[in-house]
């Protein structure tokens, strides 16, 4: 059996093992006592229990490497699977991780540079992700600018990781049918692959400068690269101005007005552009002094050929319009078939589905639902139906579902009265309809 398996990724395997189980001993009996105490101090008694266990989840999925952190992060999402306490723990993982200290900060980066070209670097970090770990600083012209360092050991046990879980699922593959395994390789190997680009700064560095170029509303802005001084380590940035998102209270005139450009801008990076955010949590999407809305980190992005963007329009417009055999048709020119496919069985599975969230669907589109998670719960389903047929969906596909997904969450908190259905529709007919045609809108 394991001759099948590829013997370079053994080794990653059982190092990360070793690794994870060193962690879970030491947060299980040495910073447990502290632990207890803490939990007690800062939160009471009150939920003690679900505290305490997402204060372990936290610790554990922090030190267990980048992987499991972008796991947590992903986690601290679902309160629908792991209840309030326990993910608003988790949400540490998103920008509140344990610091490097400021001397190994400086340390790596004269490593990366023969002429240093900082004049100031601000000891305390402005987040602490992950991968990398973000600093204020000033060029020696005085430019005010943002730093983004990739932590020591990050790309080391990532490269690792992900080998352990391409072996895993390698195991698995023999043990399990292959449709059903594809339930798991599936959205696992897409996760892997946006990590691999995460941990390359150079990739985030050409994401900013093809974004800028991309960007025509003047409402919309995205900060200026500095790329003679990234590397594949480290990213310089112009310092945006401003405040986040996550600042802004619900039903204020510039939360409002901020919430529909946001998800206008994102469907319009996607749509016209190809090339588009894949990350728009409200720490990535701040208001600046101006007004204008700017976009950072794209250490996650998407991109989409002019071809595959006309056929995610069209199956966003059958899904806004209720329409279940367009968006069957959708997903079918989306996916790339196995060799054996019954699409009558996956027909009768994705209209099982329609059926089970149309109504819910439909007054999440009407204002009527508050729940957040009815959209990420419906497409979920839909996805794993489809890798349950073992029908292949594009990783550029699923990051830009996920990214929809969340910007309508963000768009709807900062304005609970907006209309998703009409501005979504708006952008996709102007998109679809021809140019010679849109003089008359």
């Amino acid at each position: 059996m394991l001759s099948k398996i590829k013997e370079q990724k053994l080794t990653p395997f059982l190092s990360t093992v070793s690794r994870i189980n060193r962690v879970l001993i030491y947060n299980s009996i040495f910073k447990m006592p502290l632990r207890l105490l803490k939990v007690s101090k800062c939160d009471g008694f009150k939920n003690f229990p679900e505290n305490l266990t997402g204060e372990f989840m936290a610790d554990v999925l922090e030190e267990s490497g980048p992987l499991f952190g972008k796991i947590g992060q992903i986690l601290s999402t679902r309160q629908d699977l792991l209840g309030k306490e326990v993910c608003k723990k988790l949400k540490k993982l998103q920008n509140h991780g344990t610091p490097l200290p400021y001397s190994q900060i400086l340390s790596l980066l004269k490593k990366e540079y023969q002429d240093f070209p900082f004049k100031k670097i601000i000891k305390k970090p402005l987040g602490v992700g992950t991968i990398a770990q973000v600093h204020e600083a000033q060029l020696k012209n005085s430019q005010k600018v943002v730093i983004k360092i990739v932590r020591p050991h990050s790309r080391d046990y990532l490269l690792k990781d992900i080998k352990a879980v391409e072996f895993t699922l390698d195991i698995l593959g023999l043990l399990i049918p292959d449709h059903k395994i594809q339930i798991i390789r599936a959205p696992l190997l897409n996760l892997l692959d946006s990590l691999k680009n995460e941990i390359d700064l150079l990739v985030e560095a050409n994401n900013l400068e093809d974004l800028k170029k991309k960007t025509l509303n003047k409402q919309v802005y995205i900060p200026k690269v500095y790329k003679s001084f990234c590397t594949s380590n480290v990213l310089v940035m112009e310092k945006i101005e401003g405040k986040p998102l996550s600042s802004f209270g619900p039903r204020t005139k510039v939360a409002k007005e901020i919430g529909t450009m946001a998800l206008k801008e994102l469907l319009i990076q996607a749509f016209k552009g190809g090339l588009f955010h894949a990350d728009p949590h409200p720490g990535n999407l701040f208001v600046m002094e101006d007004g204008r809305l700017a976009f950072i980190d794209l250490g996650l992005a998407g991109r989409f050929q002019s071809a595959d963007r006309k056929v995610l329009l069209q199956a966003i417009k059958a899904f806004l319009s209720g329409d279940k055999d367009g968006s069957f048709k959708a997903l079918l020119k989306l996916g790339v078939r196995p060799k054996k496919f019954d699409e009558a069985k996956f027909k009768s599975d994705i209209s099982k589905i329609f059926q089970k969230h149309k109504n819910k669907i439909s007054e999440r589109i009407k204002n009527l639902d508050s729940n957040p998670n009815t959209v990420e719960n419906f497409i979920n389903e839909l996805f794993l139906c489809a890798y349950k047929h073992g029908l292949y969906i594009p990783p550029s596909t699923s990051l830009l579902v996920k990214s929809l997904v969340t910007i309508e969450g963000v768009a709807r908190n900062l304005n609970p009265d907006l209309k998703i259905s009409e501005v979504v529709l708006s952008v996709v007919t102007e998109i679809l309809t021809p140019k010679w045609l849109r003089w008359l809108y």
